[in-house]
């Protein structure tokens, strides 16, 4: 029998997904987003090792993010969590990793590693991951996933500066792109430093971006405190240009970098 989310919805499935992905992206800086990722596996946060309960949790938590990563579309995952599919994730599993988050730091309560935290990365069986994917209607990226150059320019009201790899400013902006590109299994590069003083005008000159894709966009405070974006994805055969109004800032990178990875997948 095949579980339902009743009334979670659509945003609250996503935001759940995306949750599980900021402690590891957190680690992530510069070169790291453009590795190459594994795609048939992903990384949960249980309480214990031998906690099977938390085990099984993991999985199905882990089950989701893969789905998201193979095919580069999040909206495939959540259609997989509110058919069910969750509860079919043990059996495509193919191995199991735990990394202790407080490695070579003693223990130092009476419960010892029982309550400990531990990262455990679930392998999931390629073909029956596909399978899973094909009862959706949906299919894995299997072309190449071209690293994608993201130069994002940022007005907060108090000023105007280009996310760079170590700027500054944008330091939130920088996390949501490390995040969704790791969500959904993207290489992406963002600018080197440029000499301090410049412009902006003069920083966009100056910034070379050898990436065969480029995701710009610019970013702008409202008065309430949310943010309108406008966004121009190059790619071979690819000019398009969009833009995404009174949305939170990891919100508005999720949505372009999500709409990136479809367009570049059907190339």
């Amino acid at each position: 029998m095949r579980m339902t989310t009743g009334a979670r919805g659509t945003a609250g499935v996503r935001s759940s997904l995306l949750l599980t992905c900021v402690i590891p992206a957190m680690l992530l800086a510069g070169d790291a987003w453009a590795a190459q990722p594994d795609l048939y596996s992903a990384v949960a946060i249980v309480t214990g090792k031998d906690n099977l309960p938390e085990r099984a949790r993991g999985i199905r938590e882990a089950l989701p993010l893969v789905l998201a990563k193979v095919t580069a579309d999040a909206e495939v995952a959540v259609r997989a969590v509110s058919e069910g599919l969750v509860a079919e994730a043990e059996a495509l599993v193919v191995g199991l990793n735990y990394r202790d988050r407080k490695e070579g730091i003693q223990i130092s309560d009476e419960q010892g590693t029982r309550d400990r935290s531990f990262e455990l990365t679930v392998h999931f069986d390629p073909e029956g991951i596909d399978a899973m994917l094909s009862e959706l209607g949906a299919e894995p990226w299997r072309g190449e996933r071209p690293e994608i150059g993201v130069a994002l320019v940022v007005s907060d009201g108090v000023a105007e500066y280009l996310v760079t790899r170590n700027s500054d400013r944008g330091y939130g902006q920088r996390l949501a792109i490390g995040d969704e590109a790791k969500a959904l299994g993207l290489p992406v590069v963002l600018p080197d430093d440029v000499p301090e003083g410049a412009t902006v005008s003069e920083q966009l000159a100056r910034i070379a971006l050898d990436s065969p894709v480029r995701l710009q966009g610019r970013m702008e405070m409202t008065p309430a405190g949310y943010w309108n974006t406008g966004w121009q994805l190059t790619a071979a055969g690819i000019d398009d240009r969009f833009t995404f109004q009174n949305t939170t800032f990891d919100e508005a990178i999720a949505r372009a970098l999500s709409r990136s990875a479809k367009r570049l997948a059907k190339r």
